[in-house]
């Protein structure tokens, strides 16, 4: 018997069965989860911007929206 018959003729060890993505997580896992993501957001909160506190964008201000009058339109 040659080499590569040798090796052709070994079981194939079959793959493990994969874990399925979407599978739903241990209570273990859901801990561990919102452990990190506490710690991530270390005290975080949101905060939406009021309009005296919203940030000028300079897109805003360099190029005003055009108004368009009664001559522009019947021309």
């Amino acid at each position: 018997m040659s080499p590569l018959e040798r090796l052709l003729a070994e079981a194939i060890p079959p793959r493990p069965p994969a874990k399925p993505a979407h599978e739903p997580w241990t209570p273990a896992e859901q801990a561990r989860h919102w452990d990190d993501l506490g710690l991530a957001l270390n005290g975080w909160t949101y905060k939406p911007h009021t309009p005296a506190s919203r940030p000028n964008r300079a897109a805003d201000t360099q190029h005003p929206t055009p108004t368009i009058n009664a001559r522009q339109t019947a021309a």
